[in-house]
């Protein structure tokens, strides 16, 4: 069995929608099945965890491949969770899938899934968070030489998201002669990578979810029906591709944080850079 385990905002959907189903002489179990089945393995506790129940719902064969980006952990917070890559390989799975991207870029990613989600911390304070927010999460390296040294490095496929924005048809190769698949077939109604609502989206929406139902505040000051989620839609389909995204700045988090993303981490990428097949020094990893 193979899985990709993520990380989160890699382009995950992405892979999950056009890439993985097309893979031939390879059964792709999609992201609701995934969900409805692994989720226990990142989110039970050693006594809650019961692999039986898993094991067997489970497609056995060597062409099964599933994907599930929580199996990295809490986003900007899991991967301190290793206990995940064990459960994971006693339950017979044999290769594994990362995907990453560097870390200036997946700071901001992180704080804009979060606000999206119903979050109402200003930037700042979100990095001095630990309930939202750990620097370690982007440190992928001691995740990654976990995971290779319990599977074997031939066995453990680490993609730089960078690689796939830049040429897909490298990024597609690679994953099929790691699964062993015959090839792809034609894509009919292809699904774009998710884009992001702008910065300047990003800062109403977060004033916004003061006032609504979301996953943070389970509470709400206005109607319940009206929710976080109701005013993204809205944000995406209407105000953001017209109008916002047109006049906001690019980033959210200032030039120097975005560097320490990348300082801070930069020695271990030089070491990750061993174990994955994307060259990082060119996506600007160290």
């Amino acid at each position: 069995m193979i899985v990709h385990i993520g990380y989160h905002k890699t382009g995950t959907t992405y892979l999950q929608r056009n890439l993985f189903p097309r893979l031939k002489g390879i059964q792709f179990y999609d992201y609701d099945t995934c969900r409805k089945l692994l989720t226990s393995i990142h989110q039970s506790t050693s006594l809650e965890y019961e692999p039986e129940h898993i094991s067997v719902k489970l497609d056995k064969s060597k062409k099964a491949l599933y994907s599930l980006e929580a199996l990295t952990g809490t986003m900007g917070l899991g991967t301190y969770n290793l206990e995940i890559a064990h459960r994971l390989k006693n339950l017979g799975f044999a290769k594994i899938i990362i995907t990453i991207r560097r870390q200036d870029l997946m700071l901001e990613a992180i704080y804009r899934q979060y606000v999206q989600q119903g979050g109402v911390l200003k930037s700042k304070a979100f990095l001095k968070n630990y309930n939202f927010f750990s620097w370690s999460y982007l440190d992928y390296y001691p995740l990654v030489k976990r995971y290779c040294g319990l599977f074997g490095q031939e066995n453990v496929l680490v993609l730089a998201q960078e690689e796939l924005l830049e040429n897909s048809s490298v990024t597609e190769s690679r994953i099929q002669e790691f699964c062993k698949a015959e090839g792809y077939e034609a894509l009919e109604n292809p699904t774009n990578l998710n884009r992001s609502l702008s910065s300047l989206s990003i800062g109403q929406l977060r004033i916004i979810n003061h006032f609504t139902f979301n996953n943070y505040r389970p509470s709400h000051l206005l109607w319940k029906g009206i929710s976080s989620q109701n005013f993204r839609q809205l944000y995406q389909k209407v105000l953001d591709p017209y109008l916002w995204r047109h006049l906001s700045k690019k980033h959210i988090f200032s030039s120097s944080t975005r560097q320490k993303a990348v300082e801070l981490n930069k020695e271990n990428n030089r070491l990750l850079d061993n174990y994955t097949a994307s060259d990082l020094k060119t996506y600007g990893y160290f």
